[in-house]
């Protein structure tokens, strides 16, 4: 194998599906993980920060994730756009249960709701992957949706402490980074 042929060198039109959803995943868990790592540290008084601070994690992690997703949309490939596809579908739906858990806490005056859209991640994630290795007839697809399950039940145990944003970044690791970087390796089946 030349470094030619190798998916990180590899010309960027030749992208599968998958490599492109790598891409957008490994964007995903790295830009949300490691904001919600940084909450944790600053948090739980492990970085010495003013809490203001917490305001500009996720504005960076949203920056961060979105340059990469733009430019994998705008990539020739048909993976690519597969890819944007999903990724576009995806957000409206996190963005829907963001909306109804908004719609939920405006009518009854009970905000601390809000905080369930960190549940609602993972979960979704969970899903995705379930319906990925039920499509696929993959059952080693399913390990992601189990660690995000299990994360979205560690988190609701956790909501509202420091520790519920470091299970939340371990959380994207096994649902998003990891299976990312899989992805982008995975030798395609043509």
């Amino acid at each position: 194998m030349t470094a030619a042929s190798t998916p990180f060198v590899r010309a960027s039109a030749d992208w599968t599906a998958g490599q492109a959803v790598g891409r957008v995943l490994v964007a995903s868990g790295a830009a949300f993980g490691a904001a919600n790592l940084f909450q944790w540290g600053l948090m739980s008084g492990l970085l010495p920060l003013h809490p203001a601070w917490l305001s500009l994690s996720w504005p960076v992690a949203l920056a961060v994730f979105f340059s990469v997703l733009i430019r994998v949309r705008r990539n020739p490939s048909p993976g690519a756009r597969t890819a944007g596809g999903w990724s576009r579908r995806a957000i409206a739906v996190q963005l829907s249960v963001v909306a109804a858990l908004l719609a939920v806490s405006a009518a009854t005056g009970r905000w601390e709701t809000m905080a369930w859209a960190t549940v609602s991640t993972p979960a979704l994630y969970a899903a995705a992957w379930a319906v990925a290795a039920l499509r696929t007839r993959r059952p080693v697809l399913a390990l992601p949706a189990v660690a995000g399950l299990a994360g979205a039940a560690t988190i609701a145990l956790l909501l509202g402490s420091p520790a519920q944003h470091l299970a939340s970044a371990a959380t994207l690791l096994f649902t998003a980074l990891i299976p990312g970087l899989l992805l982008i390796t995975a030798r395609s089946e043509a």
